[in-house]
């Protein structure tokens, strides 16, 4: 797991052992709320973790 800071139009990318390429951008930030914007090919699949049948584990 990764924990990093980042502001208002700044991005970070993920690249997968493919060299698939994900770019993330922070949007806009309120309060609790954190809208962001995610750059990826067409087959690639992006959910919300509520939407998975199951969960993500993370070995921390």
């Amino acid at each position: 797991m990764i924990v990093m800071t980042r502001r208002i139009g700044e991005s970070l990318v993920i690249e997968t052992a493919s060299g698939e390429r994900i770019e993330i951008t922070i949007q806009d930030a309120q309060a609790n709320r954190v809208r962001i914007v995610a750059l990826a090919s067409k087959d690639v699949n992006i959910f919300r973790e509520e939407e998975l049948e199951e969960p993500l584990s993370y070995a921390v």
